[in-house]
C-alpha cells in the first residue's frame, strides 16, 4: 500500500495505450436489454493486474479469466503500466547527500559518503546434524 500512495497521485496523468471507452457506456435495445457495458477496472486494481503478470507470470488469457475483463483490455493495461513504471523509474528517489548526512545517527559519523542504509537482520537457526533423521 506504501507504494501505491507513492505513485497514486501521479496516476491520474497516465498515458493509457489507446483510449477506453467511458466507464458508464451501457447501449440498451428498445425492449431494456443491454447490449454491451465496458468497465475499465480502477487504477488500483489495473496495477494489481500487472503486478499478478510480473510475480506470479500469468498469461493474458489467465488474467482475462481472473478479472472478468477482455483480453486486449489485459493488453493494454500491461502495455500502459509498463510503460508508467518505466517512467516512473527515472525519477529519482534519493535524498541529497546534505539530507542524508543531517539524518545519519551518531554510529555513521565516520561513513560521510552514505548514501543509503538497508535495514539488515541476522537470524540464527539450528540446523540438524550430518545424519539426522526425523
Amino acid at each position: 500500500m506504501r507504494f501505491w500512495r507513492f505513485i497514486e497521485p501521479a496516476t491520474a496523468r497516465i498515458v493509457r495505450i489507446t483510449r477506453a471507452r467511458a466507464a458508464s457506456a451501457t447501449n440498451t435495445t428498445n425492449d431494456g436489454h443491454h447490449l454491451l457495458t465496458y468497465l475499465r477496472p480502477t487504477p488500483i486494481d489495473e496495477l494489481f493486474l500487472f503486478l499478478n503478470h510480473l510475480a506470479a507470470g500469468l498469461s493474458l488469457r489467465e488474467l482475462t479469466l481472473r478479472f472478468d475483463i477482455h483480453c486486449s483490455t489485459v493488453s493494454r493495461i500491461i502495455a500502459t503500466w509498463t510503460n508508467f513504471l518505466n517512467v516512473l523509474g527515472a525519477v529519482c528517489l534519493w535524498m541529497t547527500p546534505a539530507a542524508v548526512r543531517t539524518c545519519l545517527p551518531p554510529e555513521f559519523s565516520r561513513y560521510q559518503d552514505t548514501q543509503v542504509v538497508i535495514d539488515c537482520n541476522e537470524l540464527y537457526c539450528q540446523t540438524p546434524r550430518a545424519g539426522f533423521t526425523v
